[in-house]
């Protein structure tokens, strides 16, 4: 880029009054490396932003800005784009020239699609696209090998392609208040990940888990399930799992095979009893069952040694038995 081009930059610092903060002085432009403008209140940037040609961190958190200039694609340096909190409706199709690009953050935007090349920006490993009015994914999104981390909390996705086969490092993902009714498969094949929340969309069913060994937290809480097939004795890594007000008969079968399992949230649903083996379970702290349609409890609950925070109003159960590590309880003991 001209000098000509960095002056322009230069003085639209100044007119800003931002030369507090930002280098004004050329040289020290062509070799600036992080920029940050979050909560400047800016409403637009100039173009002559794509002639800091070193730029590694751009920041534009909490601003105004409906529109990206295009020049955002000679940034060929730029590896994290923060572009959340925003009003932007579309990001710029010179972004997938940016293919240095380790970190997206566009949440909380009004972005409806993201771009359909996007499989070009193959060095992504977190993409952060929450709170937006993201439909779907674009098929290119599958060539994103190296993706660690996807959040699309709060979208309006009502299908996603199958298309996470070869994310195989992928250990988040946050597909909650959506308007997902299915999942896909290739979600449930991947086996590094760690935490998946899928809580307040439309799903009825599980599919079979036993590839998922190294899920830590699974979140499904204001779905629709009513059964679950998936034998969970698989998910020898599960800590956490909700699956609050769903329509859920009984808990999944294997759980009480889960050594490391200590959260279990199964309140407003529809179960008749806790399973005969949850004894077994003595790496469980936190029960929450309240508003079911429990009669009793199983023989040997008492034995559960290290629960210390136990929900279990709104059932038949009238009174539990004592027991000495438990800290908090809704009912008498």
């Amino acid at each position: 880029m001209s000098d000509i081009t960095l002056k322009n930059f230069a003085d639209w610092v100044k007119s800003r009054g931002y030369d507090d903060k930002i280098p004004t002085d050329i040289e020290q432009l062509k070799t600036l490396s992080v920029l940050d403008l979050s909560k400047r209140h800016l409403r637009h940037l100039p173009e002559s932003i794509g002639a800091l040609e070193n730029l590694s961190v751009l920041k534009l958190s909490f601003n105004y800005l409906s529109k990206l200039p295009e020049s955002i694609g000679d940034l060929r340096k730029l590896k994290n784009l923060q572009c959340d909190h925003n009003r932007l409706k579309a990001l710029p199709r010179s972004l997938t020239r940016l293919e240095s690009l380790i970190i997206l953050n566009c949440g909380g935007n009004h972005l409806q699609a993201l771009p359909g090349d996007m499989g070009k920006l193959r060095n992504l490993t977190r993409v952060m696209a929450g709170y937006n009015g993201l439909q779907t994914l674009p098929e290119s999104f599958e060539q994103l090998h190296k993706l660690l981390y996807l959040d699309l909390d709060s979208n309006d996705l009502t299908h996603l392609p199958n298309l996470f086969e070869k994310m195989e490092n992928l250990y988040f993902m946050n597909l909650s208040y959506n308007r997902l009714e299915t999942i896909p498969a290739s979600v449930y094949r991947l086996s590094f990940l760690e935490m998946l929340l899928m809580e307040h969309n439309g799903i009825t069913e599980l599919p079979p888990l036993e590839r998922m060994h190294s899920l830590r937290n699974l979140n499904l809480n204001e779905n629709l399930i009513e059964h679950i097939e998936a034998d969970f004795s698989y998910l020898e890594d599960l800590e956490v799992f909700s699956i609050e007000n769903n329509k859920l008969y009984q808990l999944p079968r294997g759980i009480c095979k889960l050594e490391k399992l200590n959260t279990i949230n199964a309140a407003h649903n529809r179960l008749k009893a806790l399973p005969g083996c949850i004894s077994q379970m003595r790496a469980l702290e936190e029960l929450d069952v309240e508003d079911n349609a429990i009669a009793e409890l199983p023989k040997g609950f008492e034995t559960l040694s290290k629960l210390q925070t136990l929900y279990i109003g709104g059932n038949e159960v009238e009174q539990i038995p004592q027991m000495p590590g438990l800290e908090f309880c809704d009912l008498e003991r």
